[in-house]
């Protein structure tokens, strides 16, 4: 998992990665870790030397960026991959800023190991948009209104006291002390009437911050406020909250996909030794040679489809539904139960078992 401020493609403009003329990834790591890499893959001991800490934390990611650990220190790293131009592999190198700390090599990859998701797209720019970016002035007007309200409440909870100074000498605020007051007392003293509140400004942040999330798709289920009834009307209330946010789960989708395409292309050019493999339920076993599929496989395509949350309960349900209408035994029912949803589950399949043809579907 890389930072999008450490993701630096060769062409920035583009969001697509298996087109992009080279790609760096910056890391930034312990100096020790370094040498130790650097020294493994044959860089001389005179150059290990040159791999020492710096403070290059600018360009890193939150503000406890800056604070890290005292002794050696880190150093950043870069990792430039590039495409071959006679065998189309990817080649990298990794270095610091004066050291190699490994030199070009020929990774066996067809594609850049990497797989990328912009929230939401942005023209002739590989890095999108974030979806924070549109919450900024939402959340800043709601501070603004709630702590203007607060405000308020702290200026007109306790009024200020104006008096005529030829008639009170002085004001005293002390419990249970008399004030003084030369002539009518009427028009010695009042408290400043403060205005009331539009009651706009107790209902707007609120409603602002409901259709926020109406925009973002963020439904009373995600929230946990929903109370469900059946597994329909939870279905139905999902596939409604869902709609604003379609684009950006097919976007989370392709980058699922071509993180699975990674893999596979990771496991043609790496397992090249030929291994055991069971098959047909274990009874046969055969040589796989992943390194033999390489010049086999014309064409991969990777289908990305949701997890139903609610599975389990729409398996109860349909199971339920089936035994209601004598499609099936009690025996069936609970054979079929799904894993861990009914306590005692082979205590109970034994005693049914031992029955004379299982239970009838209503208990007879």
């Amino acid at each position: 998992l890389v930072d999008n401020v450490n993701f630096y493609p060769g062409d920035p403009n583009s969001s697509r990665i298996q087109k992009q003329p080279y790609i760096i990834i910056a890391r930034r790591e312990p100096v020790d870790t370094v040498r130790a890499r650097a020294a493994a893959r044959g860089t001389p001991r005179g150059e290990l030397g040159l791999i020492c800490g710096e403070n290059e934390t600018y360009h890193l990611s939150g503000d406890m960026a800056r604070y890290e650990l005292s002794g050696a220190g880190k150093c950043v790293t870069l990792l430039r991959m590039w495409r071959d131009a006679k065998n189309g592999r990817i080649t990298a190198c990794e270095t610091t800023r004066d050291v190699f700390v490994r030199r070009p090599w020929d990774t066996g990859l067809s594609r850049y190991p990497v797989a990328m998701m912009n929230w939401e797209t942005r023209k002739n720019c590989c890095h999108g948009r974030a979806e924070i970016t549109g919450l900024v002035p939402v959340q800043r007007y709601v501070n603004q209104m709630y702590a203007m309200m607060m405000l308020f409440s702290m200026q007109s909870a306790c009024p200020k006291p104006i008096f005529n100074q030829g008639m009170i000498k002085a004001w005293s605020t002390a419990i249970g002390t008399a004030i003084p007051v030369n002539g009518d007392i009427n028009g010695a003293a009042k408290y400043l009437e403060c205005p009331q509140m539009p009651s706009d400004a107790f209902t707007l942040p609120d409603r602002l911050i409901n259709r926020t999330f109406e925009m973002l798709g963020v439904s009373a289920i995600e929230l946990g406020t929903f109370n469900p009834t059946n597994y329909s009307a939870i279905s139905l209330t999902r596939q409604a909250a869902t709609l604003p946010i379609e684009s950006i789960r097919t976007r989370f989708y392709t980058m699922l996909s071509d993180f699975a395409s990674n893999w596979l292309d990771m496991t043609l050019a790496c397992q090249t030794l030929p291994r055991w493999q069971m098959t047909d339920s274990g009874k046969k076993a055969v040589v796989f040679d992943a390194a033999s599929l390489r010049g086999r496989l014309w064409n991969v395509r990777t289908e990305v489809g949701p997890s139903d949350r609610y599975s389990v309960g729409g398996a109860v349900d349909a199971l339920k539904a089936l035994y209601d209408s004598g499609a099936i035994t009690a025996r069936e029912f609970v054979e079929r139960l799904p894993e861990g949803y009914l306590p005692m589950r082979g205590r109970l399949l034994g005693e049914l078992v031992n029955q004379d043809g299982g239970a009838s579907p209503h208990g007879g």
